[in-house]
């Protein structure tokens, strides 16, 4: 993770059930979006792929009237074996 330290720490457990994307979890962020899917179904990992994010706003427009796949928010959600959600996305395009 570059210079960054992710603690796991055993402890009681906290999360919510369900499948509601809308909740606490840890983002990672690529450049390789298209590649997720494809990884994940090759290490049959299950994941879900949320489409609340639609596009990215135009820049310096403040507008999200357009949607091609240079500006196409696309996120994928697995769940850690504690069943924390851990989100993959290329929402770097939100900050752009």
């Amino acid at each position: 993770m570059g210079n960054l330290e992710l603690h796991l720490i055993k402890g009681t457990q906290i999360v919510l059930r369900g499948d509601d994307l809308i909740i606490g979890h840890i983002r990672i962020e690529t450049l390789e979006i298209k590649k997720v899917p494809e990884i994940l179904q090759r290490m049959q990992v299950s994941f879900q792929q949320n489409v609340s994010v639609p596009k990215a706003a135009d820049a310096g427009q403040g507008k999200k009237e357009s949607n091609t796949s240079d500006n196409k928010v696309e996120q994928y959600f697995i769940r850690d074996p504690d069943r924390y959600y851990i989100e993959i996305c290329n929402c770097d395009i939100l900050t752009a």
